[in-house]
């Protein structure tokens, strides 16, 4: 007669692989790669990644939503709980079966193994990555959409096109390079000087070829000139000052704490003085 405990965990690893196989569609793909790798690591060679469109199946905890990651658990029905909410959640939140203490080992094989494509991969990113490190990929990701910068403008693209949008949609036509500086004390910073150019205008600012860039907006008011700097999210951590000097006598300034993509942030403002024109208004800019 068979030992119950020998049964009892003889069906907690089959109830293991069939949740995994049936809930991901993945068996057939499994035994393959398994198949293909045995035989690669016969013939000496390295063992080949599982590859999988991580899109198109459900890999989120049922109780957080985020991503599962080794050790995986699941509740008795095979819906798929992280180690963190299993140790504070008791029952499953889709089916209110329990959550077992007993991991998805072949899932975890799956997760260890898998390599998927970065989620901005329609955007044109080429990166693969495992799926363990794919959201250290996408928090650096390049091609993640970023919001314009321009007030009312809602296009969602990546930076590398974005002097180009602000060219064609945008009418910025004044493009200035920002020069690499160093202090004497070695401390880095981009540097650009301008003279304004008239009321209401913009100017793009741009560092190694659009990596780094960002948008100067001139604003006449009543009270005078406001001036103030946005940037895409990558150069957000920047902090920036705007010096204005006038008839090589007065000047103004302003330092942020850091460069913002919204117009909620201080600005500079210059006042009106009579017969001051714009080209007497000599601007300078340092990106630290």
């Amino acid at each position: 007669m068979d030992d119950p405990e020998h049964v009892t965990d003889f069906c907690a690893e089959h109830f293991c692989l069939v949740c995994a196989s049936a809930a991901f569609g993945l068996q057939q793909e499994l035994e393959e790669w398994t198949a293909s790798s045995t035989n690669e690591q016969l013939a000496g060679e390295e063992k080949p990644k599982f590859n999988f469109d991580a899109d198109l199946v459900d890999l989120t905890c049922i109780v957080c939503k985020k991503d599962v990651f080794p050790p995986v658990l699941q509740c008795q029905n095979g819906h798929l709980a992280c180690i963190e909410c299993s140790q504070r959640v008791a029952q499953c939140s889709a089916c209110s079966r329990s959550i077992s203490r007993i991991k998805n080992v072949a899932l975890e094989k799956i997760l260890t193994s898998a390599t998927v494509s970065c989620k901005y991969a329609r955007m044109g990113c080429t990166e693969v990555c495992t799926f363990m490190s794919r959201d250290s990929h996408e928090k650096i990701c390049s091609f993640e959409p970023k919001m314009c910068t321009v007030p009312g403008c809602n296009l969602a693209g990546f930076e590398a096109r974005f002097p180009e949008h602000l060219k064609s949609e945008h009418n910025v036509d004044n493009i200035i390079d920002l020069e690499n500086c160093t202090s004497e004390a070695g401390e880095y910073s981009l540097m650009a000087t301008l003279y304004l150019d008239s009321s209401n205008s913009k100017a793009l600012l741009t560092h190694e070829n659009g990596v780094d860039c960002y948008l100067l907006h001139q604003e006449s008011t009543t009270s005078g000139e406001l001036l103030h700097i946005t940037a895409l999210e990558e150069s957000l951590k920047r902090k920036y000052q705007i010096a204005v000097e006038i008839n090589n006598e007065q000047t103004y300034c302003y330092k942020s704490v850091s460069a913002a993509n919204t117009h909620q942030h201080g600005r500079l403002l210059v006042p009106k003085q009579p017969g001051v024109t714009f080209e007497k208004m000599f601007c300078k800019i340092r990106l630290e």
